[in-house]
């Protein structure tokens, strides 16, 4: 696995050109018992040699295609070479929306979406020749959500998997769908998170996948204080859930230049789970811009593994949304660097 210097070395020397490389559709990937849409595949130009898997999931109302657009993922994979996978969702409720509710879904080969996604995996595994040990997953709001789901069905499949507005695996067990039009919203408003125990959130999360003992993935999690849609009382909850999973204590607070409305969470030594709790931002498809000092986050004589470049006039984040932005470079550095790596200033703010 590519250590923190090395991931930090390829970000900041991003070029930050248009993506060169292409797409392909992709309909045969396997086991596909949900009946999932087609496949969007991007591949770069300078494909790696047994390179990194990143599957991107897209929020509700949203598909692979508008995710791939929305969230400039391909920027960071033309310079490390990794293939990028954009499934859709089903339709629930007459919107795009993943499963996050059902028997199916929520189980390990449980004939569901997490079954169909896993496939997908499967399939660029052996397309690609990647690394089993590098499969990566980032998600907002729904994708999010299902992140967690696949943290718990598919553990042996994932090395890591970050969620922006997501909810803890298995909360929506008893409702009829995960979507905003279900009546039933105690997920969503955090009624569940006030009442669950982390006991209780983590019996959810193992049971998708009963006598699994193998790694699990790095979490990364990522919620805004003014989300009115998915309550903040859900990045608690997950952070509890997989914390209890993962056996691990929660260590300290930092909270990190430039971005005063940035809070990171650590836990354990911070290779396997760690938060960040952006204050008064709402879900990832509507944030506000940051603001940000020459001499702080941007500084390069502190290197940190959440750092992103400096801003330069021909990057494509240079005029969209930089919280989103940041949250990307976050994922890239953090989320992918070695576990082995625990250098002193791992946390350093």
């Amino acid at each position: 696995m590519l250590s923190v210097l090395q991931v930090l070395a390829a970000v900041t020397a991003f070029s930050w050109s248009a993506s060169a490389g292409t797409t392909m559709t992709v309909t045969n990937w396997g086991d596909n018992p949900s009946n999932l849409p087609a496949l969007l595949v991007y591949t770069p130009s300078n494909l790696a040699s047994n390179p990194p898997i990143v599957v991107g999931l897209h929020p509700c109302g949203g598909s692979g295609p508008q995710f791939m657009a929305e969230f400039d993922i391909p920027a960071f994979a033309d310079q490390l070479g990794f293939p990028v996978l954009y499934p859709t969702s089903g339709v629930e409720d007459g919107i795009n929306c993943w499963d996050c509710w059902s028997n199916k879904s929520l189980s390990h080969n449980g004939g569901g979406e997490s079954q169909g996604v896993a496939a997908m995996v499967s399939w660029a595994l052996t397309h690609f020749n990647g690394d089993p040990s590098r499969v990566f997953a980032i998600g907002a709001s729904s994708g999010g959500m299902f992140g967690n789901v696949l943290a718990a069905t598919d553990p042996n499949l994932f090395a890591g998997i970050a969620s922006w507005s997501g909810v803890p695996a298995g909360c929506f067990v008893g409702a009829t769908s995960s979507t905003p039009a279900n009546p039933d919203q105690s997920c969503a408003t955090g009624a569940k998170a006030r009442t669950l125990s982390a006991a209780q959130w983590a019996a959810l999360a193992l049971g998708s996948y009963p006598g699994y003992t193998g790694a699990r993935p790095k979490m990364l999690i990522t919620h805004g204080t003014a989300d009115t849609v998915v309550s903040i009382l859900n990045f608690n909850a997950q952070l509890a859930q997989w914390s209890t999973v993962l056996g691990l204590t929660f260590t300290r607070n930092f909270t990190c230049d430039p971005t005063a409305n940035w809070k990171l969470i650590v836990y354990g030594d911070g290779t396997k789970l760690i938060g960040f709790e952006v204050a008064g931002a709402t879900s990832c498809r509507s944030m506000t811009r940051l603001r940000s000092s020459s001499s702080g986050f941007w500084a390069a004589q502190q290197p940190r593994p959440w750092a992103q470049p400096p801003l330069r006039q021909d990057n494509p984040f240079h005029h969209g949304d930089s919280q989103r932005r940041l949250w990307l470079v976050i994922f890239f550095n953090v989320l992918r660097r070695s576990d082995t790596d625990r250098s002193p200033r791992q946390f350093h703010c």
